[in-house]
This record gives C-alpha cells, sequence and structure tokens, in this order.
C-alpha cells in the first residue's frame, strides 16, 4: 500500500509539474502570441500609412504628368510662334531687298532726270533763250 501510495504521489507531482509547465509554455505561448498581434497592427497601420502616401505620391505625380504636358503644349507653340516669326522676319528681309531695289532704280531716274535737265539748261544757254 505504501508503495502504491508513493507511485501515487510522484504520478500526482508528475501530473502537477506537467500541469505547471503547460501553464507556462501557454502563458508563454499567450506572450508570443499578443507580440505577434501588436506586430501585426503595428504592420497594418504602417501599410495603411504607406497607402496613403502612395496616393498622395500618385496625386502628385499625375499632377507633374498635367504640368509637363501643359509646359510641353507650351514649348509646341512657342516653337510654332518662333517659326513663323522667322518666316516674317525673312519675308520683311525680302520686302526691304525689293524696296532697296526700287530706290536704287528710283535714284538712276533721279540722276538721269538731273542730267537731262542739265542738259537742257545748257542747250538752253547755249541757244541764248
Amino acid at each position: 500500500v505504501a508503495q502504491v501510495r508513493r507511485e501515487l504521489g510522484a504520478m500526482t507531482r508528475a501530473r502537477d509539474e506537467a500541469r505547471e509547465t503547460g501553464d507556462e509554455a501557454r502563458a508563454a505561448l499567450r506572450r508570443k502570441l499578443g507580440v505577434a498581434e501588436a506586430e501585426a497592427e503595428s504592420a497594418i497601420a504602417t501599410i495603411s500609412a504607406l497607402r496613403g502616401e502612395a496616393s498622395e505620391n500618385e496625386a502628385a505625380l499625375a499632377q507633374l504628368r498635367r504640368e509637363l504636358a501643359d509646359a510641353t503644349r507650351a514649348r509646341e507653340e512657342g516653337e510654332a510662334a518662333l517659326s513663323a516669326a522667322r518666316a516674317d522676319a525673312a519675308a520683311l528681309v525680302d520686302e526691304r531687298d525689293e524696296l532697296a531695289r526700287h530706290i536704287d532704280d528710283a535714284d538712276a531716274v533721279a540722276a538721269t532726270l538731273r542730267r537731262q535737265v542739265a542738259d537742257l539748261g545748257t542747250a538752253a544757254a547755249s541757244d541764248g533763250v
């Protein structure tokens, strides 16, 4: 009987130790689970913040793309205006050159007329008029 009691006591102690070990293991697992849950919540919050930043960055990128398109359009319009101004300048140079030729022609005609008037004056003077 004493032997059975000792064995029963040993088994009871072993059971109690196993329960304590199991309780400690469950408590350790609960702590680890709590830490893991806190880390997960932190990661979720970080992901949410990053999504917000990504949305803001996408909006800023879209704005930059619109500004770039506007700037490109303005540059193209400026280039077209510059090309038209160059064409106008070339036309003005042609007109200036043509006017210079007309002036040269008019100067030649005026010189010819001056000579003719002088010749007429000389001829009239020699005729005694």
